[in-house]
């Protein structure tokens, strides 16, 4: 997912530049703010709906049972932002203006920031100790 990401974007800004724009200036304009504002409401909207999905999750559960729905909700947190990325790639493609670089890198160090590591699915979870030392052996 994120190789794809940063794939379409250098695919867009290449295009981009070898072109003219698709669009004229004001729906360029349009799409800049569009792609702004997703970018403002789906990446908290991808944490808020993550951690209310992680809170719901019963201590009684399984191990299995717990990473099956953090893996769910994981993606469903990338999909997020993933789809704002490649909306300010689109934009990019359509002539947007550099600003949109910027905005694709932000979703980039989302995406970074949200690898999944053995400390934060024992945070998320509330895993155990004894489950802890599962991942660990």
């Amino acid at each position: 997912m994120f190789s794809g990401l940063i794939f379409f974007a250098i695919v867009s800004f290449y295009a981009r530049n070898k072109s003219e724009p698709a669009l004229n200036p004001v729906q360029l304009e349009i799409l800049t703010y569009l792609s702004l504002i997703f970018l403002l409401i789906f990446i908290p909207l991808g944490y808020w709906l993550h951690s209310k999905k992680m809170k719901s999750i019963a201590s009684n559960l399984d191990i299995i049972a717990k990473l099956s729905i953090y893996k769910s909700s994981h993606i469903s947190k990338i999909a997020f932002f993933e789809g704002v990325g490649f909306l300010s790639s689109i934009v990019l493609l359509f002539g947007g203006k550099n600003l949109i670089l910027i905005q694709i890198v932000i979703v980039l160090m989302f995406i970074l920031l949200n690898i999944p590591s053995v400390s934060k699915l024992a945070d998320e979870l509330n895993l155990s100790p004894g489950e802890k030392d599962l991942f660990n052996s």
